[in-house]
C-alpha cells in the first residue's frame, strides 16, 4: 500500500512535468530588466548582477546549462512569464503578497532596505515616504514596483506617482526636475552612486523607512516562477537551501554591493 502511495506521488501530484521539461528543451529562458545591481548589462555585453550571478550558480546545479537571457521593461516580466515567453524571472523582484497570488516564489537571497534618491542637498527636505506625501512631492517609481504599492499606502496621490520603466528613466526624471525624487531599493541607489551613474544626485539620508506593526518594510529579492512550475520551483530551493550564504555565495554578491548584513536563510512564508 505505501509502496502505491509513492508510486502516485511520484507519477501524478509529484511530478508536475516542469523540471523535466526545462531540462530536455535546448534553452532555459530567463527574463530580466535593467536595475543594478540587481540585473544589468555590463561593458561586454554580458547579463549580470546579484539575481543572473546566482542564477547561473544555481541552475548549473539543477541540471540547466544553457542559459538564454531576455531583456523586458520591469512591469512586463509576470506576464512574460505566465504567457510562457520565458521559465524563470531573475530580476531582483520583491517577494509580495500581490505577487504570490500569480507567480511562485523561491527562497529570498536577501534583504535590502528602502532608499530615495535625489538632487544634491536633498532641497526637498524629503526623509520619508510621509514627508513625500506631506509635503507635496512628486516621485518617480519604477512601473509594478513595491515602492509604488508602499508610496500608496503612504497616501501618495497617483497624479504624483510617475510611473517609469526603468531606473535610467526614473534617474532622469530627477536630474531634470520632473520628479522630486526616484524611490528604490538602498542597494540600487547606492550602485549608480558608486559607479558615476548619479552625477548631482544623492541618497536621501538620513532615511526613514516605512514601518508595519513598527517593523520596518524591508524587500525580499527572489526568483519567479510560473505557480503551477512547482518541481522545478522545489528543484531550485533545495540548491538555495545550502548555497545562501555559503562563502561561495558571499564572495558572489559582494561586488554588488551586498553585505553580510543584507544576506538572509528564509522561506517564503517567513515573509508574507
Amino acid at each position: 500500500m505505501l509502496g502505491l502511495a509513492a508510486w502516485w506521488w511520484m507519477t501524478g501530484r509529484g511530478d508536475d512535468g516542469s523540471l523535466r521539461r526545462v531540462r530536455e528543451a535546448e534553452r532555459f529562458r530567463v527574463g530580466y530588466a535593467v536595475e543594478a545591481p540587481f540585473a544589468f548589462v555590463d561593458a561586454t555585453g554580458r547579463v549580470t548582477g546579484e539575481a543572473p550571478e546566482v542564477a547561473r550558480r544555481v541552475a548549473a546545479q539543477v541540471g540547466l546549462e544553457r542559459l538564454e537571457w531576455r531583456q523586458y521593461e520591469f512591469g512586463e516580466l509576470i506576464g512574460a512569464l505566465e504567457d510562457h515567453e520565458i521559465d524563470m524571472v531573475a530580476a531582483g523582484m520583491f517577494v509580495s503578497a500581490e505577487r504570490a497570488v500569480r507567480v511562485r516564489f523561491s527562497r529570498p537571497t536577501c534583504r535590502v532596505a528602502q532608499g530615495l534618491l535625489v538632487l544634491a542637498g536633498n532641497p526637498r527636505g524629503l526623509h520619508s515616504y510621509g514627508d513625500i506625501a506631506g509635503r507635496g512631492a512628486r516621485v518617480a517609481i519604477v512601473a509594478g514596483s513595491v515602492e509604488e504599492s508602499l508610496l500608496e499606502a503612504t497616501g501618495v496621490p497617483a497624479e504624483r506617482r510617475v510611473r517609469v520603466p526603468d531606473a535610467a528613466a526614473g534617474r532622469a526624471a530627477v536630474v531634470s526636475g520632473f520628479t522630486d525624487g526616484l524611490a528604490l531599493s538602498a542597494p540600487t541607489i547606492r550602485w549608480m552612486l558608486a559607479n558615476g551613474r548619479a552625477e548631482g544626485l544623492e541618497m536621501a539620508e538620513p532615511f526613514e523607512p516605512m514601518r508595519q506593526d513598527g517593523e520596518e518594510v524591508a524587500g525580499y529579492p527572489a526568483f519567479v516562477f510560473r505557480r503551477g512550475d512547482r518541481t522545478l520551483g522545489e528543484a531550485w530551493d533545495r540548491v538555495l537551501e545550502t548555497f545562501l550564504g555559503s562563502m561561495e555565495h558571499r564572495e558572489l554578491v559582494r561586488p554588488f554591493g551586498i553585505g553580510e548584513d543584507e544576506l538572509v536563510h528564509l522561506t517564503v512564508k517567513d515573509v508574507l
